[in-house]
């Protein structure tokens, strides 16, 4: 029995989410007994999980951390006790702190703990101060075996004196269907009116750390010189009324579109719309991007991919292969960049292809390393 402890599930929106929610239905398919322990999000839970074969329990969710930290105190070791898991794997920063606090207390077994790692929670837990950094980084040198999701990260906990032996790298992976469905660019090209248009998407959350103000900022210098273009902005999150503030300060209304929550199952039909895909990501105090799954989703439908070079995106991102990394906060370049791969179709078409093998060579979950699964469930 595993079980897989996270308050970052779907139905919320984002990379750990998703890297999760990837990683319990392909645990599940190998070993049936799998339990998720999550949070409740929308009146779209009950739906997602009635399609899994694993069993998911949801906590109420509440704004408060403090709160949902002591519902997590009381809740896991009365799942501890019913399901008597072999493995608990901890997932992100809020059970991450609440099983280093129970496991202080030995109310769970620290030697089955199995943690993923992504970046910024491992800069945060060794930022405290005092006891608070001692109790949030103790489950680091307890834990057996440490998923981290990129280079990066595997650097940040070798930093930490974290020994090498106990960390294994499994990038985010993708489902056969990202490659294998067909395309179909023009659907949303023509419920949006902008089948001639040059597009360019991101999908990510509206916040400053994902960097679409960036984008905006740049849409008048990019628009004089491609009139066509439009850029599309799928997601939702707390910058959503800054955004627009900015759009509307440039005059941008026809030109920036907000798309909000896409579906899953919705998603694959906006990649296919847009010519190119750009997300350029900043780090925000304790806060980096660990992977960026977007950019290898872009990739996996053949769409050419602009990030920048911070946290772990060049494992998702081979520079001058599969798209293009530019320095953080080097607008020019970026600038540079767009207009390059928007004006040439051919260069673009190519590095979108190139995406799209690395994806399948690399990023699908058939591939993943047996030895992967054997330490998992030896």
């Amino acid at each position: 029995m595993i079980l897989i402890y996270s308050y970052e599930f779907p139905t919320a929106i984002g990379g750990i989410a998703s890297f999760i929610f990837n990683l319990a239905d392909y645990l599940s398919s190998k070993k049936p007994n799998l339990v998720v322990l999550t949070r409740g999000f929308s009146g779209e839970d009950k739906l997602l999980d009635q399609k899994q074969l694993f069993v998911t329990i949801r906590l109420p969710g509440y704004k408060n951390t403090l709160v949902n930290y002591l519902i997590g105190i009381f809740s896991l070791p009365l799942v501890i006790i019913m399901f008597k898991p072999k493995i608990i794997l901890v997932a992100d920063i809020l059970s991450q702190r609440i099983v280093s606090f129970l496991s202080l207390l030995r109310l769970v077994n620290k030697g089955r703990i199995f943690l993923s790692c992504y970046g910024s929670e491992i800069i945060t837990n060794y930022n405290e101060n005092g006891i608070k950094k001692i109790l949030f980084t103790r489950i680091y040198h307890n834990a057996p075996l440490i998923i981290a999701i990129s280079r990066y990260t595997k650097e940040l906990l070798l930093q930490k004196q974290i020994p090498e032996n106990k960390i294994i790298i499994i990038n985010p992976w993708l489902d056969n269907k990202w490659v294998s469905n067909n395309s179909n660019s023009l659907k949303v090209r023509e419920e949006l009116k902008l089948k001639n248009a040059n597009i360019i998407l991101t999908v990510a959350r509206l916040s400053y750390r994902k960097g679409q103000d960036i984008v905006i900022s740049l849409m008048p210098k990019i628009l004089k010189e491609l009139p066509s273009t439009k850029y599309l902005i799928v997601g939702e999150g707390e910058d959503r009324m800054k955004l627009k503030e900015i759009v509307y300060k440039n005059n941008l209304q026809d030109d920036v579109i907000f798309i909000g929550k896409v579906k899953k199952e919705d998603l694959i039909d906006y990649y296919d719309a847009c010519d190119i895909f750009v997300m350029p990501s900043r780090e925000v105090g304790n806060l980096t991007e660990g992977f960026g799954i977007s950019f290898i989703e872009a990739g996996a439908r053949g769409k050419p991919v602009i990030g920048t070079r911070v946290g772990g995106i060049a494992d998702a991102v081979v520079n001058g292969q599969t798209g293009y990394l530019v320095e953080k906060n080097d607008l020019n370049g970026l600038y540079e960049k767009i207009i390059c791969l928007l004006s040439d179709k051919k260069l673009a078409y190519q590095l979108g292809e190139n995406a799209r093998r690395h994806v399948r060579d690399n990023f699908l979950w058939d591939n993943i390393n047996n030895f992967v699964l054997n330490k998992i469930f030896q």
